[in-house]
């Protein structure tokens, strides 16, 4: 029985360890992190694909030409794009799918009012 004791002793202190870094790893991926990706959809007709960068640059093609860039950013579990181009001052509301796609939802306008969108888009994530 004296000997039963130091093994079980050990058998519990590296099921804890093992226990701990399987923690630690999930906690490495971050919101933000899950959803740094390459997406694809149709957007007025066109091919459209964009890329979320884990530097908060979203990067924006159209047809297989880069179109332009703005900021990205997970806010309250939500991806809100900044809109620097054709709407300044807008941010576009992406929810996160349970597939890992992404659906542009709402948009928050320059004052601050948010206006909730249907059949916005979804964009698969390919990459």
């Amino acid at each position: 029985m004296k000997k039963l004791i130091p093994i079980l002793i050990g058998l519990v202190v590296v099921g804890c360890t093992m226990n701990q870094s399987a923690n630690t790893n999930e906690g490495n991926n971050t919101p933000k992190q899950k959803v740094v990706g390459e997406y694809e959809g149709k957007l007025k007709e066109a091919g459209y694909k964009f890329i979320l960068l884990d530097n908060g640059v979203k990067v924006n093609y159209s047809n297989s030409t880069k179109t332009n860039e703005s900021k990205w950013s997970v806010v309250k579990g939500e991806i809100h794009v900044f809109n620097s181009t054709n709407k300044p001052g807008w941010t576009f509301v992406f929810k996160i799918n349970k597939d890992k796609s992404l659906t542009r939802i709402s948009a928050i306008t320059p004052d601050g009012k948010r206006r909730d969108y249907k059949n916005q888009g979804t964009y698969k994530k390919i990459k």
